[in-house]
């Protein structure tokens, strides 16, 4: 563990990442601007992540143009831009060339060049003021627009380096919405800080410009939404949102890599105690046990019209069903008992499925898969949020606050999730649709 910081300047494959891992990496780093009058240098406290084309929040929303071509340039580059005809804002590009996705610098505490950064900002009554807000880092620095496009990475003299510093502990991380953001974008959780640092800027919500009087606004979306718009690492970032819980890891496998890697292990024997027939996932299954190939079991946890009333939540429980049977199978082919067809399985997985960078090489997927290798169904529990219909359409379910409280603080202190908690009418009726209708093999559930 690092007890000193870090003097090693960040290299661009910090930067090239998606913005979702990099904007929460860089809370901890310190920040390094060479000046005329010297050296200042500040620990990053609070982010915000800009997703490119795909964030309506973004600058690059709507495409290149003169004023945010820095953003769609090589990653580990200053995007500077000049807001409300008075501040200026310093951003960091990250992702491939092309991206535009970046991160905005939203206040940090200054360690060095204290003085001369009171002369820059002479109204601030105490130091952790300083760089508290964008606005106020930017000037905190001496920024302008002259900067923009500057690289970050090209060595401790150029006008900006990024230092290993202290990265922050992920249990003080936390994200939320982010400062300002309306409309279609302030769906996401984005603004990235460290919790009880006093330089972080106190959180204000967008305030629409309206006519006449009107309600507060809400935003109403569906939690697939997040992946729709920003992939695994947005789905990750709004779980820990919406649960307070930090996620170390995410396995994002798609249908190709589904069936590969359940190919790889010589596939996955269930039984089904009825006909399962759904023309829409390809799937036809007469009662029985089966040892079903890629194709049938993507099949299998595709299907929604095969039990039940249809719904997604008869799927869910299809699909922990699957996740138990898979989990025996790897078991039973003797998977970490034979390094050969450990290491084939981790290979193929390189290749079917789209990870963190910490996941992102067949070695780590080894080491990861030995930690879950003493894991055996029975030694899993399987757990839907609680939910409840919604009244303003049945198609859709609403979260029960409160169990679904009783779930996220049950987890977040490593205790039994409490069986009253996972109890809801909607869940409930999912589960006797399907229940027992696929099991493992020929033993029973």
């Amino acid at each position: 563990m690092l007890t000193q910081p870090d003097r090693t300047p960040l290299p661009r494959e910090f930067f090239d990442r998606p913005v979702l891992e990099v904007a929460p990496d860089l809370l901890g780093r310190t920040l390094v601007r060479n000046t005329r009058q010297g050296p200042v240098e500040l620990r990053l406290t609070e982010v915000e992540a800009y997703n490119g084309r795909s964030d309506p929040g973004s600058h690059a929303y709507r495409g290149r143009t003169a004023r945010n071509a820095s953003m769609f340039g090589p990653p580990g580059h200053a995007y500077v831009y000049f807001i409300y005809g008075m501040w200026f804002s310093l951003n960091l590009v990250c992702g491939p060339e092309g991206t535009a996705s970046g991160v905005l610098l939203r206040a940090g505490e200054v360690l060095t060049g204290t003085e001369e950064v009171r002369k820059r900002r002479p109204a601030a009554r105490k130091d952790t003021e300083l760089a508290q807000g964008p606005a106020r880092l930017a000037t905190a620095l001496d920024i302008d627009r002259t900067l923009d496009g500057t690289d970050v990475c090209a060595g401790p003299e150029a006008p900006f380096a990024v230092l290993g510093g202290l990265p922050a502990p992920a249990d003080r991380v936390r994200n939320g919405p982010r400062t300002g953001v309306g409309g279609d974008g302030a769906v996401h959780p984005w603004r990235f800080w460290i919790e009880g640092d006093p330089t972080v800027s106190r959180y204000r919500a967008h305030v629409p410009r309206r006519r006449g009087k009107s309600g507060p606004p809400a935003a109403r979306a569906m939690f697939n939404e997040s992946y729709k718009i920003g992939g695994p690492a947005c789905a990750v970032a709004t779980v820990e949102a919406m649960s307070g819980i930090r996620m170390d890891h995410y396995l994002e496998v798609d249908f190709t890599g589904f069936k590969k890697l359940v190919d790889e292990l010589g596939g996955v024997e269930i039984t089904t105690r009825v006909p399962l027939r759904d023309r829409e996932s390809r799937l036809d299954l007469p009662a029985g046990t089966h040892t079903l190939d890629g194709e049938q079991s993507l099949g299998l946890v595709r299907t929604r019209h095969a039990v039940g009333n249809g719904s997604d939540l008869g799927r869910i429980q299809l699909q922990q069903a699957f996740v138990r049977a898979l989990t025996d199978q790897v078991g039973e082919v003797g998977l970490f008992s034979d390094p050969g067809k450990l290491y084939d399985l981790a290979d193929t997985a390189t290749r079917a499925v789209t990870t963190d960078s910490a996941l992102a090489g067949v070695n780590e997927l080894l080491g990861f898969a030995r930690n879950l290798r003493n894991i055996e169904s029975r030694d899993m529990t399987m757990i839907t949020l609680p939910v409840e219909y919604d009244s303003a359409d049945p198609n859709r379910v609403l979260p029960l606050e409160h169990k679904t409280r009783m779930v996220w603080d049950a987890l977040r202190q490593d205790l039994p999730v409490p069986r009253s908690a996972t109890d809801s009418p909607a869940a409930d009726e999912a589960r006797e649709d399907t229940s027992g209708v696929v099991g493992h093999g020929t033993r029973r559930e």
